[in-house]
């Protein structure tokens, strides 16, 4: 829909459409743009990369085919093969091997068709009803369905791991987005819009409003500087979030790193104290007792090798002489431990 600039203003058409190509408005909007400069916005329609990001879709939904229950496909290596095909054949070689035979097929049909429409004054042109499926087992198109069927379901969830960054802008520089006409209501059709517009531009001539007759080119690129604003303040604010998130996440680093040496210096000063005392690194040593415990007497030292007086040769046995009485049990001697630095005495029992 095309429509003047204003009524005293310099002529300038204006064209009023739905968005195109890459855009975050809804379908039923609208939008205004300058004639001479539409074909920027068709220049820049399609995606450039959208043949890697189709093929990085593909491969999202193929492994996600794999863990669907029951599962579609079934993944070996770099090659997915179809799970209730008879065979289990590739997917890749089998759409191939099907779309190869679908060509040979046209080819020849349309050489056909071309040899029986020759010497006529108005040849028919070819058409065919043919498609891939043709050439396809019925295993094989049933799968591919259920693939179309995994794609639509998971369409968000498939977006998500392979983002579209990628927005249709118009002007010579592709740096204009797209923005919605707010005064045409959303949703309204090609009609409705066209009479909107009318009457917009009819009202404000009605009330000599002449120069100040509101610009739509004007405002539509004041909402795109302001959607720029808007979209640049949001980027820095992500961008400072992710620096402080970062820097936390550094501090918190340094705060782990700083408590591992603090826990390897005490082992090592641990290690130099067994090494000193000549204890043996991963054994306990005893605890030394308190001062002022008890404890007993170490038994006397046995007395020295030798041939001492009066002992007995070896292999003799000899009879011990008659008591008249037992003695008395001797009283077990207990030592005290004196206080550290202090030496005690103990009193030993006679031998004889």
């Amino acid at each position: 829909m095309v429509a003047d600039k204003g009524v005293k203003a310099p002529p300038e058409q204006l064209t009023f459409h739905r968005p195109l190509g890459h855009h975050d408005l809804a379908q039923g909007d609208w939008v205004c743009t300058s004639t001479n400069e539409v074909h920027y916005l068709l220049v820049a329609r399609e995606d450039p990369r959208e043949a890697q990001i189709a093929a990085r879709e593909t491969k999202v939904l193929l492994d996600l085919a794999c863990y669907v229950d029951p599962p579609i496909l079934l993944k070996d290596g770099e090659f997915y093969r179809y799970v209730n095909v008879p065979g289990r054949p590739s997917r890749s070689v089998t759409l191939d091997d099907s779309k190869k035979k679908f060509n040979e097929a046209v080819k020849n049909l349309e050489a056909e068709h071309n040899a029986s429409q020759k010497g006529k004054s108005k040849p028919a042109k070819f058409h065919t009803t043919l498609t891939e499926d043709d050439f396809r087992s019925t295993e094989v198109v049933d799968a591919e369905k259920a693939l179309k069927e995994l794609r639509r379901l998971n369409r968000e969830r498939i977006q998500e791991q392979v983002p579209r960054s990628y927005r249709t802008q118009g002007g010579p520089l592709h740096d204009r987005p797209q923005v919605r006409v707010p005064w045409i209501p959303q949703g309204a059709t090609e009609l409705e819009a066209r009479r909107t517009v009318y009457q917009r531009i009819a009202t404000s001539a009605l009330r000599g409003e002449g120069d100040n007759v509101p610009d739509p080119l004007r405002a539509s690129h004041s909402s795109q500087l302001l959607g720029q604003v808007s979209s640049l303040t949001q980027q820095k604010v992500e961008l400072e979030a992710a620096l402080a998130a970062d820097h936390l996440k550094m501090e918190r680093l340094m705060a782990a790193v700083a408590a591992a040496e603090k826990q390897r210096d005490l082992a090592w000063l641990e290690l130099n104290k067994l090494k000193s005392s000549g204890g043996s690194p991963g054994l306990k040593t005893s605890t030394p007792e308190p001062s002022g415990a008890v404890t007993p007497v170490p038994p006397p030292a046995p007395p020295p090798k030798g041939k001492a007086k009066g002992s007995t040769p070896p292999g003799k046995e000899v009879t011990p002489p008659a008591q008249a009485a037992p003695k008395p049990p001797e009283p077990v001697v207990m030592a005290v431990t004196p206080p550290q630095g202090i030496q005690g005495e103990s009193n030993p029992t006679d031998s004889s």
